[in-house]
């Protein structure tokens, strides 16, 4: 049985990946252990947050320049919808993110302003200064 189960992309392992790398692999990682548990009916808590999945990845292009080939951010959200719409039927996922790309813009609950005088602003109504 193997003792180290530190990932390796393109032969790199996790640790020595760009930053934007990380986040896609962190990011795949907990999709793949959710969506695992979800579908086998295994234990777990019934919901998946996500926050920042575009952290290190320049937001709004959502490319990383050393896989920019590979994925985006829009690939992500594809994936999520299409997983949630066929085998993850039922399943929750929340995720927060400072710029969602344009194609799941119909699913976007609330949008922050980041202007104090423009509701919403923020998660505490009166927590302003």
């Amino acid at each position: 049985m193997a003792h180290d189960l530190t990932p390796f992309v393109r032969g790199e392992p996790y640790q020595g990946a760009s930053s934007g790398a990380r986040t896609l692999i962190t990011l795949a990682w907990q999709l793949a252990v959710f969506e695992t548990a979800f579908e086998s009916g295994a234990a777990h808590p019934g919901f998946l947050m996500i926050g920042s999945p575009q952290k290190n990845l320049r937001h709004g292009t959502g490319r990383d320049t050393l896989i920019a080939d590979a994925v985006s951010t829009d690939d992500f959200y594809r994936h999520l919808t299409q997983w949630l719409a066929r085998h993850g039927n039922g399943a929750e996922v929340i995720v927060a993110d400072n710029s969602p790309p344009e194609l799941i813009e119909d699913r976007v609950i609330v949008r922050f302003s980041r202007d104090e005088t423009e509701p919403a602003y923020g998660l505490i109504d009166d927590e302003t200064g």
